[in-house]
């Protein structure tokens, strides 16, 4: 029957076909009508004309609508209608798995939102693409993110039992994984679960290692694929955890201006949790310091930490 047919068993019919969808292995040369499906559901979900037994239907229908579109947060936010009108164009139904292979890792993307954290991860084939305001991103080899998500696979993403929480609370964590085969996401509460927290882990372990990458000026390196080819080749003529660490420190103090809070916080930590900062930082480094610290308005907690850290360069100049 028609997808837009409204009827108790067409609708059935329509959730029939979502479940199959979600739980299909991809299969070659054929193609789910994923639009389709989402708009037989909002039929249901967000009626535009009269459907029977709509109290009976309308929770099994968002229930796959959640499902299959991947959204977390309804309450409060855009309508169904509204939230589709903006994602239709670009629209990958979930599935219930994924499978990457080291070939495809690299056009492959994950994606960890939680609250107003929301942090992405990027294949090397997709480091062109425009960044997204408020997002924290990083680009990662093809190895580097097949071996992630061959970790995360481990960890139990994915696995309905591994990732099995009680019913009934609201779904505020979101970790997600796209490729070209495919969309799977796992949410959860708020609440601690070990599995999935772990797997959180593993994603800011990996964000962790690059921290180099956020310290990228947006202004001076708008081309954030040229900018991250260029660093990665110096990192690997420069092995040593010193100069690393010096050049970091360089471009946070440059960009000092520009960086959250956050970001300057934990440049001023590396640099304190290493064990030879005083051969670490040099005299034109305090130099720097002053220069930038000069043109501050005020000097808050972090200015005050950056201080301290020229204070103990060594010469008598700074």
């Amino acid at each position: 029957p028609p997808l837009n047919t409204t009827s108790a068993t067409v609708t059935m019919r329509k959730t029939r076909l979502t479940d199959l969808a979600y739980r299909a292995e991809p299969i070659p040369g054929v193609t789910f009508p994923e639009d389709a499906i989402v708009q037989a559901l909002l039929e249901v979900v967000q009626p535009t004309q009269f459907v029977p037994n709509l109290d009976m239907l309308r929770r099994p229908a968002e229930e796959r609508l959640l499902r299959t579109t991947g959204r977390v947060v309804v309450e409060g936010g855009l309508s169904w209608r509204e939230w589709w009108k903006e994602q239709r164009a670009t629209f990958q139904g979930i599935r219930a798995k994924v499978t990457v292979d080291a070939l495809a890792a690299a056009a492959a993307t994950i994606v960890w939102r939680q609250g107003q954290r929301h942090v992405r991860m990027l294949g090397e084939d997709l480091a062109g693409t425009p960044p997204i305001d408020g997002a924290l991103e990083v680009v990662l080899t093809g190895p580097q993110m097949h071996a992630l998500i061959t970790a995360l696979q481990a960890g139990g993403f994915t696995d309905p039992v591994a990732m099995r929480v009680a019913t009934g609370m609201p779904l505020v964590r979101q970790l997600q994984l796209q490729a070209a085969t495919g969309r799977t996401q796992v949410t959860m509460p708020a609440s601690e679960h070990a599995a999935f927290d772990a797997l959180l882990d593993l994603v800011q372990q990996q964000v962790d290692a690059e921290l180099w990458q956020l310290y990228r000026n947006p202004t001076d390196e708008p081309d954030r694929a040229a900018f991250w080819r260029a660093e990665r080749r110096w990192l690997e003529n420069n092995p040593d955890p010193t100069e690393r660490t010096r050049r970091l420190f360089a471009r946070a103090v440059q960009n000092w201006t520009l960086l959250s809070k956050n970001l300057r916080a934990r440049a001023i930590d590396h640099v304190m949790a290493c064990a030879d900062r005083r051969q670490l930082l040099r005299e034109a480094d305090g130099e720097r310091i002053l220069e930038v610290l000069a043109k501050q308005p005020e000097l808050g907690e972090l200015e005050l930490r950056l201080l301290e850290l020229a204070a103990g360069v060594p010469g008598d100049r700074v």
